[in-house]
């Protein structure tokens, strides 16, 4: 099941079994003082006279202190320990599965998820390494307490039990609120993220178009919310304490008049109705804690369900036809697509590109080129027919050695030039410079500081146009690919760079067969292949002898 892929709220490692008899002990030491220190203080000590047992005493009650004392750091830096490492752990996993989805496929911006992620993992972390301690702390202690009051008076205790039912019923109907509330805040944080990065890498249209005025009104909209929400919330954890101390104050009230007979009828001893006392105000410590603790799980419950909520958005994994072919290279068979199934954009289409040669796509915007790019590179599944490569059905890890892709957007990360280009991926020095040769970027890359080290900004910031487009073109010819996939790779070219990227081109597809979707007659008459894609779902061919110059 998907909740077995998540850590438990209650964590269960080592660490955290050694943080929970921590708690149990620094609980059950805090309990043990009242009856090692004010039973006998008032009847050895204060009643008796007996001076002698004062050392004695003290001595107990320090022992227990400085117990308490390491239990409790012991519990503390162990809970801390686990809360960091269960928000890397979820942090990982959430980071994979999401960049392991189909593009295209995410349940939201990009901003608005991160902003989301983000959030709810602070709550499940700062629920880890304040709440489950104080929570098991806490029980522990109004439990042993409890137990200690029963011993002494079992009426009394009796009555102090049911008088806390109604504390319980009203706590719990405010943590279900609160659960609600902590929901809807994550939410609207969500949205208040994704305006936020909206507006920052949108930031030169903004002032280009004078913008700003309707990026706020838009965002204004959604921070409101976020405020009345993050009250909403606030006001529902907030009123759980003082609840909970008014009802505590009228248990007490009622316990002090049934204690003050019982001692006046001699069946209890003065330091025996103290030490009783003393442990019923022990308990507003706890009683006031265990309230926050539990605020903590709620919030901390509702974040861990919104995060398994986001994984459990799955791709819809259409079934594939296994079919074959004799055909080399890369072929489309029978392959029909479409985003609404009534309205097909790609109908039937049966297209056999081959191994090698520069092959166009063409037609006008919205019949389907990069829908067809996007088939290929397995990121949108054909509701009908196959992409094949050498005859076979191609597997979907076969398809990072086998097409090279160059989006319209460069897409370039922050870092290094040279972890741009690799990705990850073997590749050796000689490899990477020769490849940048290819498409002759070695000496603009030899010229910045650092060389293969300089450092990019986000989106390759720094750089021109035509330079990271070249490096988006070596970055998917480094891999050796035998697919070059390009989504009008020159739209945004001067025709000097424009030139410099057609021979790069003309030259790859003798080796490879390069796909390339453009409306540029440059690039057009260059090609060995236009294929014109029509707005019903078909296309017509058209073979040209290109004029090609090396």
């Amino acid at each position: 099941m998907l909740n077995s892929r998540f850590p438990p709220l209650f964590p269960r490692s080592l660490l955290a079994i050694l943080g929970f008899f921590a708690a149990i002990g620094t609980a059950g030491l805090r309990v043990a003082i009242i009856p090692l220190f004010v039973t006998p203080l008032f009847d050895q000590v204060l009643t008796a006279g007996d001076l002698s047992a004062l050392p004695r005493i003290l001595v107990l009650v320090g022992l227990a202190v400085i117990g308490t004392s390491v239990l409790l750091f012991s519990q503390d830096s162990l809970f801390g320990r686990e809360a960091a490492t269960t928000a890397e752990r979820w942090r990982k996993q959430i980071y994979q599965d999401l960049l392991n989805r189909r593009p295209g496929t995410l349940p939201g911006t990009s901003g608005g998820i991160t902003g989301r992620i983000l959030t709810d993992l602070k709550d499940v972390e700062m629920f880890i390494q304040f709440g489950v301690g104080s929570l098991v702390a806490e029980t522990v202690t109004i439990l042993g307490t409890l137990g200690i009051l029963a011993a002494l008076s079992f009426n009394a205790t009796l009555a102090l039990t049911l008088l806390t039912i109604p504390p319980i019923g009203i706590l719990w109907l405010v943590g279900y609120w609160l659960r609600r509330a902590a929901t809807s805040t994550q939410e609207s944080t969500e949205a208040v993220s994704a305006h936020l990065q909206e507006g920052l890498k949108h930031h030169r249209v903004a002032k280009a178009f004078n913008a700003i005025h309707f990026l706020m009104t838009r965002f204004s909209v959604d921070n409101k919310l976020t405020r009345l929400a993050s009250i909403r919330r606030t006001y529902l954890a907030s009123l759980q304490v003082p609840i909970t101390q008014i009802l505590v104050f009228l248990a007490v009230a009622g316990l002090v008049s049934l204690l003050a007979g019982r001692v006046a009828g001699g069946t209890l001893t003065a330091g025996e109705a103290a030490t009783f006392l003393a442990l019923v105000a022990f308990l507003a410590t706890p009683a006031q804690i265990l309230p926050r603790s539990y605020a903590f799980l709620q919030q901390a419950r509702a974040a861990r369900t919104r995060l398994i909520l986001l994984m459990r958005i799955t791709d819809n994994m259409q079934s594939i036809e296994h079919l074959k072919s004799d055909s080399p290279g890369l072929e489309l068979r029978d392959v029909t697509f479409g985003y609404q199934p009534t309205t097909p954009i790609l109908n039937n289409v049966n297209i056999a590109f081959g191994d090698k040669g520069l092959i166009a796509l063409q037609g006008e915007s919205g019949v389907g080129k990069s829908t067809l790019l996007n088939l290929i590179l397995g990121f949108l599944l054909p509701q009908k027919g196959a992409v094949l490569w050498e005859g076979q059905l191609i597997d979907q890890h076969q398809i990072a050695d086998l097409i090279g892709y160059v989006p319209q957007e460069t897409d370039l990360l922050r870092g290094s030039i040279i972890d741009n280009l690799r990705l990850g991926r073997p590749a050796n020095e000689t490899d990477t410079w020769t490849t940048l040769k290819d498409v002759q970027m070695d000496h603009a890359v030899r010229s910045l500081s650092g060389g293969l080290n300089y450092q990019l900004q986000e989106d390759g910031a720094g750089l021109s146009g035509g330079q990271r487009q070249r490096l988006a073109v070596a970055r998917a010819l480094l891999g050796n690919p035998k697919v070059l996939l390009l989504d009008e790779p020159s739209a945004n070219l001067d025709r000097e760079t424009e030139a410099v990227l057609i021979d790069t081109l003309i030259r790859e597809s003798q080796y490879r067969l390069v796909l390339v979707v453009t409306h540029k007659r440059t690039l057009l008459e260059c090609c060995d292949l236009i294929i014109r894609l029509s707005g019903n779902g078909s296309l017509e061919t058209h073979r040209q002898i290109a004029a090609k110059k090396l």
